[in-house]
């Protein structure tokens, strides 16, 4: 899958005292959110790994979705979401 980056936002959520953190990667478009527990540290390195391990375990079926659905169908695994 291919995204524009211009397509995507992240951001570092780091909790109380620095002792854990958190990273999200939107994809704008769709409005599809990865969240990324992040237990060995917040450093750009590791930050980098866990979105990349993290994107290679999403399901396919989210790549292409229609920016209508907001994400919902990966949700619940339907093709079509009414409204």
């Amino acid at each position: 899958m291919t995204v524009p980056s211009r397509a995507l936002g992240g951001r570092l959520i780091i909790g109380k005292n620095n002792a854990s953190a958190i990273g999200t990667l939107v994809e704008r478009t769709t409005g599809y959110t990865i969240l990324v527990h992040l237990p060995d540290g917040y450093k750009a390195e590791q930050v980098r790994d866990a979105l990349a391990a993290k994107i290679q375990r999403s399901p396919r079926s989210c790549e292409r979705h229609s920016p209508g659905t907001k994400g919902r169908r990966c949700a619940t695994g339907k093709k079509k979401v009414s409204r």
